[in-house]
């Protein structure tokens, strides 16, 4: 996969896809090939309505690899290739076979405030129930998080104590 190629290749080093939803749903399909490896680059989630991205989710035993050079397809820690999407920014939900995220750096958009006035949470990558997954030199990066609500008016305060007596002034 590769940020330059199109979705209707078919997934060669010669014709990669474009997206990296499109090349973990061509591998978990293949009797074959359960891998993906991307190219350097930024990769994001299908658009939604409003300037958001849907999050991109792996796949029981699809391993997704980054770091390679386009063209070359050379693997060096130099190549930087990143998930970037909304918040989570990658989700892997039921992986029980072996599979694994290798290469990537994954940010989560920052996000604001919810329609009661309470701040949202950004997660970098949300994981559940997923024993199969191992993640290898990858960063996950959540963005910063919406406001918080105000808090409680406090209790009062307890009463004071009694005060002494005056003394007599002086002029």
């Amino acid at each position: 996969v590769s940020p330059g190629g199109d979705d209707s290749n078919p997934g060669t080093p010669d014709r990669p896809v474009r997206s990296l939803t499109h090349a973990i749903g061509m591998a978990a399909s293949s009797d074959i090939l359960h891998s993906v490896y991307a190219s350097e680059g930024e990769y994001r989630g299908a658009p939604t309505g409003g300037g958001g991205f849907d999050t991109i989710a792996l796949v029981d035993g699809v391993s997704v690899y980054g770091g390679y050079e386009t063209g070359t397809w050379r693997r060096h820690p130099d190549n930087l290739t990143m998930i970037k999407g909304s918040a989570p920014g990658l989700r892997a939900e039921n992986i029980t076979s072996y599979t694994e995220l290798g290469g990537f750096i994954v940010e989560a958009a920052d996000t604001g405030t919810g329609g009661d006035g309470r701040g949202l949470a950004s997660v970098g990558m949300y994981v559940s129930n997923t024993p199969g997954l191992l993640i290898v030199g990858s960063t996950i990066r959540a963005g910063a998080g919406g406001p918080g609500a105000n808090g409680r008016e406090g209790s009062n305060g307890l009463p004071g104590e009694t005060g002494g007596v005056g003394g007599n002034g002086v002029v």
